[in-house]
């Protein structure tokens, strides 16, 4: 199978053992399954800041890891979209050392299927805690403050913003499925036919004539991850363990993934 491109979600990457060796059995995956684009949807760790100060020994081997997968063919390409953890990533010092792009969101086609790829933490309009939150922290005045600060006190304090990500953002939980049926119409009047999110940590599937919102499973908690083929056609690959998914429609898609199945088609 050629021109396959793979999608991941909320890794959550914190150094310890059990997930660097998953991560290394996901790369070893997509190389065995020929896949040559990585979209990467965000929170990659639980926290990235692109200043070298603040970027430790466990952030370089994960980010080695997939460096080494762009290397092994000339095509492999990698994209990080950024998350509620990722800060000041996109003109950094990561670009192209690490990845082939990083921005908020990112499209391609395959075969007549239009995609648009995103985190999603900025889906739901009612939270406006979250909201107010991600302009204090990512805009210029923050910038200036991280470069000024030593590193040590630095990581300190991002340390305790990382620990307050986890009441400030709405993780692990699907939001009120109004605000991502709005959201997916939205993108589907702007002619995307498949809108994948991630950020809520729990798989969703909303279908509206030939249409689909997915929201990615936490591939912290799955080891998860969708795979496009060339004509479009999307699969989450994985255990299936540890959540429950849910769809508006496709009650099959639902019933298979229940029973813990490989492969399901979304």
């Amino acid at each position: 199978m050629h021109d396959l491109k793979a999608i991941v979600a909320d890794l959550h990457l914190d150094g310890s053992r059990s997930l660097d060796t998953a991560l290394e059995n996901l790369v070893d995956r997509l190389d065995h399954l020929h896949v040559h684009e990585l979209f990467i949807l965000g929170d990659m760790f639980d926290y990235l800041i692109g200043d070298k100060r603040y970027i430790q020994d466990h952030h370089y081997r994960a980010l080695d890891r997939i460096s080494a997968f762009r290397k092994n063919k000339k095509k492999n390409r990698v994209h990080l979209l950024e998350g509620n953890r990722e800060f000041f990533v996109r003109d950094s010092f990561l670009l192209h050392r690490f990845f082939d792009s990083i921005g908020e969101t990112a499209t391609f086609r395959a075969g007549r299927k239009s995609f648009f790829l995103e985190h999603g933490d900025r889906i739901d309009p009612y939270d406006r805690r979250y909201r107010f939150w991600r302009f204090v922290s990512k805009n210029i005045i923050s910038y200036a403050a991280m470069k000024a600060i030593p590193a040590k006190l630095g990581t300190r304090i991002v340390s305790n913003f990382e620990k307050r990500l986890k009441n400030l953002s709405p993780e692990g939980s699907i939001v009120d499925k109004l605000s991502l049926v709005s959201h997916a119409r939205a993108m589907f009047f702007r002619n995307f036919d498949v809108v994948v999110t991630g950020h809520f940590h729990r798989f969703f599937v909303y279908s509206e004539n030939g249409r689909k919102l997915v929201v990615m499973p936490a591939w912290r908690d799955t080891q998860s991850f969708a795979l496009i083929g060339p004509r479009g056609d999307m699969a989450l690959i994985g255990p299936g363990a540890g959540y429950s998914p849910r769809t508006r429609k496709g009650g099959k898609n639902e019933q298979k993934m229940q029973r813990g199945e490989q492969q399901g088609q979304v």
